[in-house]
């Protein structure tokens, strides 16, 4: 479907237009003392026209991002259902398909790095795609329950669920970041798009829980999932896909240098009919142009030169700090219900409202960091948000193992705390690293890992203590912000 790209083109043309409307004779004294202001209103109204496209693509992403968020955060209120339709004695066993979904995720998002990057102009299909084939495996998951026997087909099933999912993630957050390019409502924007995430995440629960929760509800329950997710994932093939800026003058530059290939060939034959003596001249002088042009790159060059052992050093950092990020935020939405009942003895609904309460803070944190993010740096935002994380933590390892109204309010906090972290991390990378989409996706990768590896240890020592779950929190907030303290101290890039 034809869409509007964002790119200087469209304007362009608006402009080409004006310029022959200046070029017209008989202009009177009032016509020209009003060209400016003419000017003027045109850049204006053609800056207005492409903020209004910027906005109306990033609401196509928030859609997806809510169907994201919906598919993949009905695992944790679900899985008690599941397992018993797949003939498992506790959720704990179904250990084995939070492993699935971690390696798919982390497939999805290399994939996507690969194709975004090489297929410049199919970006919106394919999270489209991405969205669709999320949605249909999510209706499939629970179709083939029929006992012990088919929990490897619940596994298949959810693995490329998960694949989609990545790729359907790592697509939006690298086409927001070109969309507003540059902007300094880039920020809001990525806030705004991890608040979406959050609404499909806190609507997640109380949509199963409205279809049911029990295992003959379960085929019902992921099948309305599934189909709101594809329904949310469609709008963005309306527009075009974005390209960067280098992108664009990369095309363009090709589209000049078919078009001027003729008038390069009569000029150079004219430059070997000189004499010798002005060819010499010419020589001396573009030698010396040459020469002042190298060095003016390489002055540009090294404004942002990085050593490649910071640039490793940094990408690793943001491998891990998504790794622990992706292994905090998964934790609470798989295992917050599980730990409701075996620690606190409440039932399945309880669990299900005490996860919807952690994707709502969540949720509510990265809405109003859309705002904040205005206002606060990066660095204080983060800052906030891992003081929230860590007092969470210790509320739920002192009192929250005993009292429900403190594990609510606790597991609310560490939501409130995780809430910008993730969005914050990318803008932080983009401001202290070259960073393509390629290498955007390998560090959140990182995330990708992080949810298979954390969820399953943490499922693994629930069987030895429920009280595990607070103390692996803490843990990983730890090793979240001694990654980004890494990154941080690194010499911001100059723009």
């Amino acid at each position: 479907m034809m869409g509007t790209s964002i790119n200087a083109t469209t304007m362009n043309d608006d402009w080409s237009e004006d310029d022959d409307k200046d070029d017209a004779p008989l202009l009177s004294a009032d016509d020209e003392i009003n060209q400016p202001t003419k000017g003027f209103l045109s850049s204006f109204k053609a800056g207005i026209a492409a903020r209004k496209l910027k906005i109306l693509i990033t609401c196509t992403y928030v859609s997806t991002m809510i169907g994201l968020g919906l598919v993949m955060s009905a695992i944790g209120p679900t899985l008690e259902g599941l397992a018993q339709a797949f003939g498992q004695e506790h959720s704990t066993d179904l250990a084995p398909i939070l492993m699935s979904r971690g390696v798919g995720y982390t497939i999805g998002t290399l994939v996507m790095g690969w194709t975004s990057t090489k297929y410049k102009h199919k970006r919106h299909l394919g999270i489209v795609v991405s969205a669709v084939v999320m949605g249909v495996f999510a209706m499939l998951i629970p179709q083939f329950a029929s006992g012990k026997k088919s929990l490897w087909t619940l596994v298949l099933m959810m693995t490329f669920m998960s694949l989609a999912g990545g790729a359907l993630d790592l697509g939006t957050n690298v086409l927001l970041t070109i969309v507003w390019q540059e902007d300094r409502f880039a920020a809001p924007a990525m806030n705004m798009l991890h608040f979406a995430w959050g609404v499909g995440s806190m609507l997640s629960p109380l949509v199963a829980d409205g279809v049911g929760l029990e295992a003959d509800r379960m085929r019902e329950t992921w099948a309305v999932t599934g189909a709101i997710a594809i329904f949310l994932g469609v709008p963005p093939i309306m527009f075009a896909s974005p390209l960067r800026f280098e992108e664009i003058e990369e095309q363009t530059k090709s589209e000049n240098e078919k078009e001027d290939q003729d008038s390069e060939s009569v000029d150079k034959l004219e430059a070997q009919n000189k004499s010798a003596k002005e060819n010499e001249d010419e020589e001396g002088e573009s030698g010396d142009e040459l020469e002042a042009e190298l060095q003016s790159q390489n002055n540009s060059a090294s404004a942002n030169d990085i050593s490649p052992l910071k640039f490793y050093v940094g990408i690793t950092a943001l491998f891990f700090f998504y790794f622990a990020y992706a292994g905090c935020e998964h934790t609470p939405g798989d295992w917050l219900a599980t730990f409701a009942m075996d620690q606190l003895d409440q039932d399945e609904d309880v669990g299900a409202y005490m996860t919807s309460v952690y994707w709502a803070m969540l949720t509510f944190g990265r809405l109003l960091g859309v705002g904040t993010s205005v206002w606060l740096s990066a660095n204080q935002l983060i800052g906030l948000d891992f003081g929230m994380c860590i007092i969470g933590c210790i509320l739920l390892i002192t009192l929250g193992g005993k009292d429900v109204q403190v594990a609510y309010f606790s597991s609310g906090l560490i939501g409130f705390g995780l809430s910008t972290l993730y969005p914050m991390g990318i803008l932080l990378g983009e401001s202290r690293l070259p960073l393509t989409a390629k290498w955007i996706s390998r560090f959140i990768a990182g995330g990708t890992i992080g949810s298979v590896v954390v969820p399953v240890i943490v499922g693994l020592l629930f069987k030895i203590s429920s009280m595990a779950f607070s103390w692996a929190l803490l843990s990983f907030i730890g090793m979240q912000f001694t990654c980004y303290m890494t990154v941080a101290l690194m010499k911001p890039l100059k723009k």
